[in-house]
Order: C-alpha cells, then sequence, then structure tokens
C-alpha cells in the first residue's frame, strides 16, 4: 500500500507527462494506448490520475481518449486497430509496409463507401494468421503488398480494387456484391477488366449463393 507521498510523487509524475501524453493523442486523433504510454515513461498508476482529473477517458481495456479530443467516425476502429498492435505508434506503422493490420472486406468496403453492408464486425487483413478473442472483430490471413492498402483518416484500409477483389471471394450475396461493383465504377472510375470479376465470381468459392449466374451490376 503506497503513503501519502508516493501518491502525491505519483500525482506530479503524471502532471509532468502530461504534455507528452497530449502531444502523442493528438497526433493519433486523440487516442493512445496504455503500451504507448508506458514507452513514454508513464507509469498505470499516472494514467489513472490523468483518467481521475479527466485528462482522459478510457475507451476500452488498454486505449485512452483526451477528454478534449470528440470521437470521431471511426474512433471505434482506430482503438480496435490500435489494439493490434498497441506499442507502436500510428506513425510508425503506417511508415511501414505492413501496418500490423489492414481494413478489409466489409469494413473496407463501408469505407470505400461501396454497397451497404450491415456489419456485426471490424475485419482486418493481417500478414500472420492469428485469432481475435474480442467479440466484434474478425481476422483473415492475407499478405498484403504495399500497393493494395491506402490511408483513409489515419487508418490503413484495402484499395477498392484490393477490397472489391476480397468481396468478390466471399460469402456475401450476388445483390450486394452487384452493389459494390456498381460503386466500385461510378464513383471510383474503374472498369470491370481492372476489377477483374464477372461471370466467374463464384467458380473458386462454393459459399457464396450462386455458381452459374454471372453478376450483372445495377444501373449506373
Amino acid at each position: 500500500m503506497k503513503n501519502l507521498s508516493e501518491n502525491v510523487k505519483d500525482a506530479r509524475s503524471a502532471q509532468s507527462y502530461r504534455s507528452w501524453i497530449t502531444a502523442l493523442a493528438t497526433d493519433q486523433r486523440g487516442l493512445l494506448t496504455s503500451a504507448q504510454a508506458r514507452r513514454l515513461g508513464v507509469s498505470s498508476n499516472q494514467l489513472c490520475y490523468l483518467v481521475a482529473d479527466e485528462t482522459l477517458k478510457r475507451v476500452n481495456n488498454g486505449v485512452y481518449r483526451l477528454s478534449a479530443a470528440a470521437p470521431d467516425s471511426y474512433s471505434e476502429v482506430r482503438a480496435l486497430w490500435m489494439r493490434l498492435e498497441p506499442k507502436s505508434t500510428t506513425a510508425e506503422r503506417l511508415a511501414r509496409s505492413d501496418p500490423g493490420g489492414v481494413l478489409a472486406h466489409r469494413t473496407a468496403a463501408a469505407m470505400h463507401r461501396l454497397g451497404h453492408f450491415r456489419c456485426d464486425a471490424v475485419e482486418f487483413a493481417v500478414q500472420s494468421e492469428r485469432k481475435s478473442r474480442r467479440p466484434g472483430v474478425r481476422l483473415y490471413q492475407s499478405d498484403l503488398s504495399r500497393s493494395e492498402w491506402t490511408v483513409i483518416d489515419g487508418l490503413p484500409v484495402t484499395t477498392v480494387l484490393a477490397t472489391t477483389r476480397d468481396l468478390a471471394q466471399s460469402s456475401i450475396g450476388d445483390d450486394d456484391f452487384a452493389k459494390v461493383v456498381r460503386d466500385a465504377l461510378l464513383t471510383h472510375h474503374l472498369d470491370l477488366s481492372t476489377i477483374g470479376v464477372g461471370t466467374t465470381r463464384h467458380a473458386n468459392n462454393p459459399d457464396t449463393t450462386s455458381s452459374s449466374q454471372p453478376i450483372r451490376t445495377p444501373p449506373i
């Protein structure tokens, strides 16, 4: 059990780290992880003081948000992405060819505004096969090259082309996939030859809803 002088020392130390914590979180859309804080020399007790004085708010296990930073549309997704590799900063991860997880499949489609999906999980493509124990997170093993992902609002996301090709091999229905293709053609100026999908969509995927009919896009 710590005595009063030790608690006061922790509180003063936390105050001295406030500017470092604020600067790091500001560069990450208001978020930081406890693992990143430890790299700055901030202890768990000091983080607790910053929560107690309302400098920080807990988002989920191991992720915090600056109280002064309003959450944006992707705050929840961003927090989950940060938890995939909590020690590294966003800048460090985005500077690599493998950012330690890329938003993919339906989640990527939603971020590119391709089709309309009701997503029951946030989906990531990861280089090494791994499983997530967290509900609402789905991981796919994929050896993505740097040219197959882009950055949207500070998050790595598979490109429109890579997203469309992934969904072509997924279990989504033909109607949903046709809307993805339509939006890729209309909004992102891709063409069917570039996407490389059509009558062969189901050839290598027995889980899709059809096996013989070509994919017909809705009128553009």
